[in-house]
């Protein structure tokens, strides 16, 4: 019912909350990286579960609509955030350039220090920006 479903919502938000906060520390090593985002997926699987049967259960009559929408609301909000992400990171619209590998001269990287330094705060912003919090589902 509609109780179960409002709990669930609090372990999203907290979920949300807990990735912001790692992804800004997993950023001092790969090893850190790799767990963490391994953990991550893995809640995000339990997650999504949890918020397609709240939409179905709310929606009896139209399981695959609320589904549907449900997953689209997901993917979409990660496309509008990616591109005001990469507005605040990036807004001198800097050309990554260092080629670090010989062996793979196409893959180039930022080594814009005034950039870098943007990144970690990134997640922070996130955490603390009311619009990005109400969307969490």
């Amino acid at each position: 019912g509609i109780t179960q479903s409002t709990g669930s919502s609090g372990i999203n938000a907290e979920y949300g909350v807990s990735a912001l906060m790692l992804n800004y520390f997993a950023l001092s090593s790969f090893g850190a990286t790799v767990v963490i985002y391994c953990i991550l997926g893995y809640c995000e699987g339990v997650l999504l579960v949890t918020f397609l049967s709240t939409a179905m259960e709310w929606f009896p009559r139209n399981r695959g609509l609320a589904a549907g929408v449900s997953a689209l609301g997901s993917g979409f909000s990660g496309f509008i955030f990616a591109s005001i992400q990469s507005a605040f990171i990036n807004p001198w619209n800097y050309v990554p350039g260092d080629a670090p590998y010989a062996d793979y001269p196409n893959e180039r990287y930022f080594a814009q220090h005034d950039l870098l330094k943007r990144v970690p705060i990134s997640f922070v912003i996130k955490l603390v920006s009311p619009v990005y919090s109400s969307l969490w589902r």
